[in-house]
Parts: structure tokens; sequence; C-alpha cells
């Protein structure tokens, strides 16, 4: 396995090849919901109870919609990064924010050494994003260096939680515009839901793609 310079970042045609950088899973998930079941139904002007399955599941759809534009986690998950590459530089970026870190067993890092066996690579090692960071990278300590790894995909496991979260939500970002964004695509293939099939459902209404950039920043993958 080659290492991956840092200027490969900037090159186009590997930002559309990044998920062979790692895999991704999730171990758990807050139950939610993001919005309301009887705010999506007051939005879309729905009064009766008969599609509230299908409003769920609307629902469903619509949080991955934003989450895969914005690359922000609206519940509360567990996440583990798999990583098919060996670090080079100083910081290694997580796909998903915003960060949340409440106590020492909110984040993980696991390690493949070069005779095979499983090790931790301790905390001493690396500076912990602030809870909240949209944007986390797990940064190295100075004289600190990445641990000699087996040759092999998945040899660097990062398991950490992102999202802004319903229960304890991470303050200090504007939510209010996300659920918006939310309702207005759940009104949207509600009311189109006879006509539209798996590709049109990729059209969205006007309006929330512009809502949905103001939280797009620059990111390495």
């Amino acid at each position: 396995m080659s290492p991956l310079e840092p200027n490969v970042l900037n090159d186009l045609f590997f930002q559309q090849q990044v998920q062979t950088l790692y895999t991704l899973t999730e171990a758990s998930t807050e139950a939610g919901p993001f919005v309301s079941t009887s705010d999506l139904k007051d939005w879309s002007r729905v009064d009766l109870s008969d599609d509230d399955t299908l409003i769920a599941g609307l629902q469903t759809a619509a949080v991955k919609y934003v989450e895969n534009v914005t690359k922000l986690r609206m519940l509360r998950t567990t996440l583990t990064v798999r990583y098919n590459m060996v670090p080079t530089w100083d910081s290694l970026a997580l796909p998903f924010g915003p960060f949340y870190y409440g106590s020492a067993s909110d984040l993980t890092v696991t390690y493949t050494d070069s005779d095979g066996a499983g090790q931790t690579f301790a905390a001493s090692n690396y500076v912990v994003p602030a809870s909240g960071t949209l944007i986390p990278r797990l940064g190295l300590k100075q004289g600190k260096e990445w641990p000699t790894l087996a040759d092999q995909d998945g040899a660097v496991v990062v398991e950490y939680k992102a999202g802004i979260g319903v229960a304890s939500p991470i303050t200090g970002i504007e939510v209010e515009p996300l659920k918006l964004a939310v309702k207005m695509l759940v009104a949207h293939w509600y009311e189109h839901r006879e006509a539209v099939d798996p590709v049109k459902m990729q059209i969205v209404p006007h309006g929330v793609d512009r809502i949905l950039a103001q939280y797009q920043t620059q990111r390495a993958f």
C-alpha cells in the first residue's frame, strides 16, 4: 500500500474516488426524529394521520439528502471509519461533522501494526477536536508520529461521534435552516409522490440547495 501525499487531495479525479480512502459504518444512531411529524404535517398541510408512516419515510430520505450535501449528521451517530491508506501528513480528516466529544469514550483510534497485531493509538499522540467542530481532523501533537502500520486496507480505525443531536443538541450551530430544508423536501416529495420515480426524486425544491450551501465548507473528502 503506497502512502498518499497531501497534494493529491487537490486532484479532481482523486476527489471523485474518495470512497477508496475509507469505509464508513454506523454503530448506533439516536432515535430522533430530527423534525417532529407534527411539524412536517403542518408544513405539508396534512391533517389526517393516514400517511404518517409515509411522511416518516420521506423524512429519512430528506435527512440523508441534507447530510450528504452538507457532510453534517443531523442525529447523534457513532461512526466507525476504516482508512485504506497510510497517513503521511500530520492530520487525519474525519468524513462527517459536527464532531461530538463528551468523554474519552466518544473517540477511539486503533490500528493494525506491521506485525498484524491490533493496537490502540493513545490520545496523548493527537489533538482531540473541539465538540461542535464542523470539519473535524485528528492532528498529531508536536513531536508525535503515526505508527508503522500493516500493509492492508483498514489498518487505521477511528470510532467517533458526530451529529447535531436532538436530545442534547450541540450549541452554536444554526439548526432551523436545516430543519426547513428537510420540511421542504418532505413536502415536495409528498406532493409529487405518485409521479416521482427514483431518478426524479433527485430533483429538489428551488431553494433547498441554496439553504444547504451555507453549511458547505472546503474539506478533504
